[in-house]
C-alpha cells in the first residue's frame, strides 16, 4: 500500500497575528493551503470561515473546552456545555478536531488530585463527542510558554488518553511544546501516531517556522507519513520574518 500523502493546515491566528480574518483566508488560499486551524471563534468569525468553507477551505482546528483540571464542579458544568455549543460550530464548520483545553494548575490539590479530575473530564467528554463526528484533542503545554499549565509533560497527557482509551479523545501533538520538555521528541511522535488525531508544529527554540531552530522535521514528517495517518498536520508558528516568506520556506520541507 502506497504512504498517505500528509494533509497540511496553517494556524492563521499565529501566522497572521492581528491581520483581518478574511485577509488571512485569502493568504491561506493563496500560498496553496485548503486547511486552517483557529482558536476562539465569535459570529464574525464564523461568518468568514463558512464562506472559506464554500471556497473549499476547511476549519481543521478549534478550541473547545478551557480549563478543568479542577473539582469545581460548577466548572466542569460549564466546559461540558461550552463542549456541545462547540461540537455544534465544528459540525456547521466540517471541523473534525476540538481542542480540550486542560488549563491551570488549581493550587489547592495535589497532582494525583488535578489527574483525576482531568481523567474525570476526558471520560465525560467523550460521551458528549459520542457520535458527533469530531474528535476531542488534548495537548501538553511547556512550562516556558504556560508556567501556570497543568498538561505540562506531553508524556503526562499520552498517559492520560491511554488509560480513557475512547476514540473521541485523542492527542494534539504539538511537536514545539513537547521539544522543548523532552530529549526524544521524535521518538514520542513515531510510538503514539496512532493516540493522534491533530499534529501542531513549530521549530524549537525559538516557536518559528520551520528552519528557525534545530528540529529535524524531515524526518518527524517521514515516519508520521510512513503510518499512512489521515489527520491534519497544522504549522502553529510565529513567523520570524515575513509571514508570506516563512510559508513559503515551510513548503519547502514538507512531503
Amino acid at each position: 500500500m502506497s504512504e498517505a500523502n500528509l494533509k497540511y493546515a496553517l494556524c492563521i491566528e499565529s501566522i497572521f497575528p492581528g491581520m483581518e480574518y478574511s485577509q488571512r483566508i485569502q493568504h491561506t488560499i493563496d500560498t496553496g493551503y485548503n486547511a486552517v486551524e483557529v482558536w476562539g471563534v465569535d459570529d464574525a468569525k464564523k461568518r468568514v470561515l463558512l464562506d472559506a468553507k464554500e471556497r473549499g477551505v476547511r476549519t481543521a482546528f478549534l478550541v473547545g473546552a478551557r480549563g478543568f483540571a479542577t473539582q469545581d464542579q460548577a466548572k466542569i458544568r460549564e466546559e461540558l456545555e461550552n463542549l456541545k455549543h462547540n461540537i455544534d460550530l465544528a459540525r456547521e464548520l466540517d471541523c473534525p478536531n476540538i481542542c480540550l483545553f486542560v488549563g491551570d494548575r488549581d493550587p489547592n490539590l495535589i497532582y494525583d488530585q488535578s489527574r483525576a479530575a482531568v481523567l474525570d473530564f476526558l471520560g465525560r467528554a467523550a460521551e458528549v463527542l459520542s457520535g458527533s463526528g469530531a474528535v476531542g484533542v488534548v495537548e501538553s503545554l511547556s512550562p516556558g510558554n504556560h508556567p501556570k499549565g497543568f498538561a505540562s509533560s506531553m508524556r503526562d497527557v499520552i498517559s492520560w488518553v491511554r488509560e480513557i482509551n475512547r476514540p473521541e479523545i485523542r492527542l494534539q501533538f504539538d511537536i514545539y511544546h513537547t521539544a522543548m520538555t523532552d530529549p526524544d521528541v521524535e521518538t514520542l511522535v513515531r510510538d503514539n501516531i496512532e493516540y493522534t488525531a491533530y499534529y501542531q508544529a513549530a521549530d524549537a527554540p525559538g516557536r518559528g517556522q520551520p528552519g528557525t531552530g534545530i528540529l529535524n522535521f524531515g524526518r518527524i514528517l517521514q515516519s508520521i507519513k510512513e503510518s499512512r495517518f489521515d489527520g491534519y498536520f497544522a504549522w502553529e508558528y510565529a513567523p520570524q520574518g515575513d509571514a508570506i516568506e516563512s510559508i513559503e520556506q515551510t513548503k519547502k520541507i514538507q512531503i
